[in-house]
């Protein structure tokens, strides 16, 4: 009788929870509106003022890119390829090279400084003469890496530049070999290749080599260092 007297109560509230008008129901609480005051209001102003001036310089900046951009891929496509690059000595034992081109922003290079080769071939070994099965080739490569210099850095292009910091203990005063190698076409990312062709079909010029029907970069000097 007890249990049948509780649910008896809890379906009397039930019911009239039910009857009861939308007005009587609880309404839904209101946002609180917070009336600013005039030195806030005036900061809030400043603070958009700002956010709009720094995205009007974005955007400026945005387009002074894509206007140099264009006018390097213009030259590019009408002149050719160049790479005017300098190197300085910055310390001791440690060089850097800066380098201007119209290849592409987001091109990616290797740039390798060596002086291994030409010390090999002044020990009378050519590049293509090498073959360390041969007893005394394989004497004079150990004797050529025991002193050489060789360091390669991975590049990528910005705004038509790009450098590269060369240092070691073997890094002296003399004759080296500088490297500037393209990633191939295939790994360079979707704008590149945009700029430069699938097959790098508009590169031509200062460093641009074929290999397997791919236009590349393959750029090697001989340069002198103070």
């Amino acid at each position: 009788m007890k249990n049948w007297a509780i649910l008896g109560t809890i379906l009397t509230v039930l019911l009239m929870v039910i009857a009861m008008s939308p007005s009587e129901k609880a309404a839904p609480s209101k946002p609180v509106k917070v009336e600013l005051t005039a030195e806030e209001k005036q900061k809030a102003a400043e603070e958009q003022r700002k956010r709009e001036i720094l995205k009007a310089g974005e955007e400026k900046q945005r387009q002074e890119f894509l206007q140099a951009e264009k006018a390097r891929h213009d030259d590019l496509i009408n002149n050719g390829v160049y790479i005017d690059y300098q190197i300085e000595k910055i310390r001791d034992n440690a060089y850097k090279l800066t380098a201007k081109t119209n290849l592409p922003s987001g091109m990616k290079l290797n740039v390798t400084l060596t002086n291994y080769y030409l010390l090999r071939r002044e020990r009378g070994i050519g590049d293509e003469e090498m073959d360390i099965t041969i007893p005394e080739h394989a004497q004079i490569n150990r004797e050529v890496k025991a002193i050489a210099f060789e360091k390669s850095e991975n590049v990528t292009l910005v705004s038509g530049e790009f450098s590269a910091v060369f240092s070691g203990d073997r890094l002296k005063s003399g004759e080296y070999e500088l490297i500037i190698l393209s990633l191939v076409n295939s790994l360079q990312p979707a704008t590149v290749q945009s700029a430069i062709g699938a097959h790098g079909e508009n590169l031509f010029g200062q460093g641009v080599v074929t290999k397997s029907g791919d236009n590349q970069i393959q750029l090697e000097e001989i340069i002198y260092l103070q």
